[in-house]
């Protein structure tokens, strides 16, 4: 059964709200909890794309994906992509 459109609004509006009641705190001690998440959540990914990979495979694959956003960000952008913007 897949969830309706209204139920994932709903869900999201949930937590932003949950969110913006947090302390600083709170907020700064809830970021090691989202980044296990989102690794946890592209790991699922790694793993159906390629499903006999090894989990030590899945995260050395992560971590490359990692370094090449981080490399991608620093990157100096291009006057196209300035212009586009």
């Amino acid at each position: 059964m897949q969830p309706t459109q209204e139920l994932i609004d709903d869900i999201f509006r949930e937590r932003v709200q949950r969110a913006r009641r947090m302390t600083a705190e709170q907020k700064l001690a809830a970021g090691p909890q989202l980044l296990e998440s989102a690794c946890e959540i592209a790991l699922a990914g790694i793993h159906s794309q390629f499903p006999s990979l090894s989990d030590a495979d899945a995260w050395q694959m992560l971590r490359k994906r990692l370094e090449w956003r981080r490399r991608l960000d620093q990157a100096p952008q291009s006057q196209e992509s300035i212009r586009a913007d």
